[in-house]
């Protein structure tokens, strides 16, 4: 986002004395805006459906039944890259449990998702349900667009929190937020900043994917967790799935998925490195 926009816009909502240090939390996103238009011929982005995969695909599983396909993001289709080290041609797709049993605050979770990279100049088709998907798990599929945006930090993350600013003030943040990211509800997104129904999710990702179970205090602070905690830096959002009437996804009480992965493993296409996190109301 042009800096000076940025400025003038921190202005109009109050955060002018904050404008400099907003800006220098900012990361690139894109909302994956829902459209009815399919293009003919193209391997779109988008949600539920189908995934397109390529020849030999195996459907990932999950105690022995097979995953719910979530979201596809065709990277060619994207008109400018981001900050981080995401591939420039071919397609990722996202997979999770039919049953969302899994809330991605235990370690045992791992395996109840999945997210399967297909480089470019590989044929794609489209894969055939698998036997033993539920009816209701087969989403209704639904076109995405990209639309880039400018992502902050969320009004109680720690860095906002070091801001400073009054109750009133983190109102008005939590708006001017919406505006730099653009589009709307249903907040799909790729890369940036996430919108937590709940908590930060970077400590709990570093943590539970080192074997330390999350869903209560006593794992964040173990001796162990202090060890680990400076790693949390190094987890980024790859997606972000809302709870989405179109497409009959409803992730808990009105939830969401987050897709997260490690930037030394996304830079070296360690898909099967990631970790999944839901959260709800």
């Amino acid at each position: 986002m042009d800096k000076e926009l940025f400025r003038q816009k921190a202005n109009t909502f109050g955060l002018s004395h904050v404008a400099e240090q907003l800006y220098s939390f900012g990361r690139p996103c894109f909302r994956m805006v829902g459209s009815r238009a399919a293009v003919s011929g193209t391997i779109q982005s988008k949600i539920g459906g189908q995934p397109d995969v390529s020849l030999g695909f195996g459907w990932p599983m999950w105690k022995d039944l097979p995953l719910s396909f979530i979201a596809q993001v065709n990277l060619a289709n994207l008109k400018s890259q981001v900050d981080l080290p995401l591939p420039t041609q071919g397609l990722i797709a996202f997979f999770y449990s039919q049953d969302q049993e899994t809330w991605g605050f235990d370690p045992k979770d791992r395996g109840s998702w999945a997210i399967s990279y297909f480089p470019e100049g590989g044929e794609l088709s489209k894969a055939p349900w698998p036997e033993g998907l539920s009816e209701f798990a087969r989403y209704p599929e639904k076109a995405l667009e990209p639309v880039k945006g400018f992502s902050l930090p969320d009004e109680w993350s720690r860095q906002s929190r070091s801001l400073g600013l009054t109750n009133e003030q983190g109102e008005t943040f939590a708006e001017f937020r919406d505006w730099c990211e653009g589009a709307g509800a249903p907040y799909h997104k790729l890369v940036g900043y996430p919108n937590p129904v709940q908590n930060e999710m970077e400590l709990e990702c570093q943590l539970v994917s080192n074997g330390i179970y999350c869903g209560d205090p006593e794992g964040y602070q173990s001796e162990e967790a202090r060890s680990l905690q400076s790693g949390a830096e190094d987890w980024r959002l790859i997606l972000q799935v809302d709870s989405d009437e179109d497409s009959g996804m409803m992730w808990g009480d009105v939830g969401m998925i987050y897709y997260w992965m490690r930037v030394q493993d996304l830079a070296a296409r360690n898909f099967d490195r990631s970790w999944m996190i839901l959260q709800c109301c």
